[in-house]
């Protein structure tokens, strides 16, 4: 007789550069495989050349909690938690172009190289979990700031 863990084994999604279990269907996938009697609301949409497999979009929720504006660990796990409850597109917070046009100092940001690997870390994680991220860029202008407002600095 088979025991029951020959049939229970996480299998690793694809194209991964570390060991990501693989979620089929991706989270938020419609049970009903016809979506006949689905509410709109959870019916795939295709938005020019971006297929989405539910229309509920996670709007850019900031966190300011970075350091040196590196993807980190509080991104990942906040994130990445609700990448696997399955929205058909979830948004970063606000990514800081330009270190001196945060809106506060511990602004996630793209502005150097070294920014990118954490960044390009978890774009690999979302996308091994079937999901789609997009990134709201984000420039302070002139009110932007390196100074926690609490520190009572001026630019």
């Amino acid at each position: 007789m088979a025991s029951q863990s020959q049939f229970l084994t996480n299998r690793p999604a694809q194209n991964t550069s570390y060991f990501i279990p693989a979620q089929t269907p991706p989270a938020g996938t419609a049970v009903d495989p016809d979506n006949s009697n689905l509410p709109t609301l959870f019916k795939p949409i295709k938005i020019r050349g971006l297929e989405l497999h539910n229309r509920i979009i996670v709007s850019p929720l900031c966190q300011y909690s970075t350091e040196n504006g590196l993807f980190g660990p509080w991104q990942f796990a906040h994130l990445g938690g609700i990448l696997t409850r399955g929205p058909g597109l979830t948004f970063t917070e606000a990514t800081a172009v330009l270190p001196e046009g945060r809106i506060s100092p511990e602004d996630v940001g793209l502005w150097n190289d070294e920014q990118e690997e954490p960044f390009r870390k978890f774009i690999e994680f979302a996308h091994a979990q079937g999901q789609r991220v997009a990134v709201q860029l984000a420039h302070a202008g002139r009110k932007a700031s390196t100074v926690a407002p609490w520190l009572g600095g001026r630019q």
